[in-house]
């Protein structure tokens, strides 16, 4: 215990009666090494130095690892069973505990070869998991931009979780791992087909404009429309964040999970932290120019004046505190709390570097409680047969996939060609006209 607690691991106490296999084999592997009763590496005493490793092996096999694959998958986990204490590049082998019965699975991952972090904390959220072209499975499948973020879904999944469980736990991970794109302070849509009635709902979790706003806002005082480069660096581009009640909602209406538990491994993956990747340095550096005009930004992804390095560990405690807020407050964690009165601060005030001016916003926290995320009836179209459905206003989305496909069934009708006899130019060709039209549309 000593040595988990020393690699920054909390060790809760699980409960009696397990419910799923997966908790039997958390219990079991959090019974062996409380009791001390792997043999011979765990016993106390013991001066056999393989021990750390082996409880590694067991960290990495808790249950709130961001790294660990399911106990039923083949890849990177061990069994317990007979023999002497062995690793090779896949996994780690523990010798059977005399108090556990039939196989107790540890999951383990190769060793990170990633940077570490100056500062000290626990061990960062593996981007060591293997990448495999095909996988095969039952009970469900879950798909994103990282592979943590994955991973998470699936274990959402194993623990009894829905659909929208899962993909609202991911929602959050993502935030931590790909900010450029996902994030607290932003909005979304959420789309949801319940498989039981058939029946598809949307959730409009888009960012609204402070009350103040009107049509000229954007104009400066020679009348033309101001630089974009100016306003998106500003106060003035930041909307009223919809991402909270968007996840709070869809976690009431369509899951099974507390919100508070979904987000929980979000939270760890930003407080333990993750390998920076050659796509995250990249989307990095493209924005250190704007990134070093505020002293917060800078101080998380430019450490030292430079783009945070491939290999580094990004960990973000603050991030993992204001998780810990939506977790615990919900939306009005956001909309009525302290994170809410941070970000109108900021928006309004925003810090900046010496001898750097950027335009104030107007938001208000008057805006932020009059936040509502907004269900709506889905985009619905037919195409061959089947029912499309998407994303209505303010996404663009649903009406120009439909769009585009019926145009497309419209360019079948007049040349009396179809889709799938078109050499590859044809495709393309129709392809970029049909999308043309719709965003023109």
């Amino acid at each position: 215990i000593a040595e988990l607690q020393a690699l920054g691991h909390e060790i809760p106490d699980y409960p009696d009666s397990p419910a799923t296999p997966a908790e039997h084999e958390a219990r079991a592997a959090y019974d062996a090494v409380k009791g001390s009763a792997v043999n011979p590496v765990l016993r106390e005493g013991n001066s056999d130095r393989r021990a750390p490793a082996a409880v590694k092996a067991y960290a990495r096999s808790h249950p709130h690892s961001m790294g660990a694959w399911s106990p039923q998958s083949r890849t990177r986990v061990a069994t317990m069973g007979a023999g002497d204490f062995r690793r090779n590049e896949r996994s780690v082998v523990v010798p059977e505990a005399e108090r556990v019965d039939g196989p107790l699975t540890l999951a383990a991952t190769a060793g990170a070869t990633a940077t570490p972090d100056a500062r000290p904390g626990p061990p960062p959220a593996g981007h060591d998991l293997p990448k495999m072209p095909v996988m095969r499975g039952n009970g469900g499948a879950v798909a994103s931009v990282d592979p943590i973020v994955s991973q998470i879904g699936i274990d959402i999944l194993e623990r009894g979780g829905n659909a929208a469980d899962a993909a609202i736990g991911m929602a959050g991970a993502v935030g931590v791992v790909e900010p450029y794109s996902s994030g607290l302070g932003g909005g979304g849509f959420f789309v949801h087909y319940d498989a039981r009635t058939g029946k598809v709902e949307t959730i409009d979790g888009r960012e609204t404009a402070p009350a103040s706003f009107h049509d000229e806002v954007f104009v400066g005082d020679d009348g033309q429309a101001m630089d974009f480069d100016t306003v998106v660096n500003s106060g003035l581009s930041v909307g009223v964040p919809g991402t909270p009640a968007t996840w709070e909602m869809a976690a009431e209406r369509y899951g099974t999970i507390s919100l508070n538990k979904l987000l929980k491994p979000a939270e760890e993956t930003a407080r333990k932290g993750f390998v920076v990747d050659q796509t995250f340095h990249d989307a990095t550096a493209d924005n250190a120019e704007r990134f070093a005009m505020f002293p917060d930004t800078a101080k998380i992804y430019l450490p030292g004046g430079e783009p945070i390095k491939t290999g580094a560990i990004l960990r973000n405690p603050d991030l993992a505190r204001a998780y810990r807020q939506i977790r615990t407050h919900g939306a009005d964690a956001m909309q009525r709390g302290d994170m809410g009165k941070a970000v109108v601060r900021t928006a309004r005030n925003p810090r900046t570097a010496p001898g750097v001016s950027v335009p104030r916003g107007q938001m208000t926290m008057a805006d932020m409680r009059a936040y509502r995320a907004l269900v709506k009836e889905p985009t619905h179209s037919e195409h061959r047969g089947l029912d499309v459905y998407g994303m209505p206003t303010p996404s663009s989305g649903g009406y120009a996939v439909s769009e585009i496909l019926n145009l497309l069934e419209s360019y079948e009708e007049r040349t009396g060609k179809r889709t799938e006899d078109l050499s590859d130019g044809e495709w393309a060709h129709w392809f970029a006209e049909a999308s043309a039209t719709a965003f023109a549309d």
